[in-house]
């Protein structure tokens, strides 16, 4: 039996579900299964569904299914999915700021050990995201493409529930 797509969205279940991944694209299952109240298993058979009338888009990121209305680039998806990361997005948004920025200054802003800073920097450099340039012993880190994940963050600020974005957005005239 075959569904149109217009009438998949009449149920409240998959209307809730589908707003919620628009608000929040790059949302993972988890974190709909926690906002909705449904249980996995209903959420997985709603998902299928929308995913299947091409309504929306399923992606791994290496350890989460993500969500994503379709009409986003690759890269707003690859860019979302790192901002979805608490740790991750810190570090961008403090490069963001700094214009470039050093491990020992990630390190101290975010309390953080320098091992684990290169461990989360890896994961930036291995998504083509980060620019790194040595100066004597140190190596300065800033984003490859500032003004896309600038644009991203601010799209998308309200999904992000976080103070260092508001903080970092309100420097921006929008």
């Amino acid at each position: 039996m075959k569904i149109e797509k217009g009438r998949l969205l009449e149920l409240e279940t998959r209307k809730k579900i589908y707003a919620l991944i628009n608000d929040r694209p790059g949302i993972y299952i988890r974190e709909l299964e926690r906002e909705t109240g449904f249980t996995m298993g209903q959420l997985t058979y709603h998902l299928s569904l929308l995913v299947k009338a091409n309504l929306v888009q399923e992606e791994f990121d290496g350890r989460f299914k993500r969500f994503y209305p379709l009409g986003l680039s690759n890269y707003d998806r690859k860019i979302l999915s790192l901002l979805r990361k608490p740790v991750l997005r810190k570090i961008i948004v403090l490069i963001l700021e700094n214009r470039s920025i050093t491990n020992k200054k990630l390190s101290e802003n975010m309390s953080l050990s320098s091992a684990t800073i290169s461990w989360y920097i890896n994961n930036l450099k291995d998504a083509q995201l980060l620019n790194n340039e040595t100066r004597g012993n140190e190596i300065i880190y800033s984003l490859k493409d500032e003004p896309e994940i600038i644009k991203v963050l601010i799209a998308y600020k309200e999904s992000f529930l976080d103070k260092l974005v508001d903080r970092f957005i309100e420097t921006w005239d929008v």
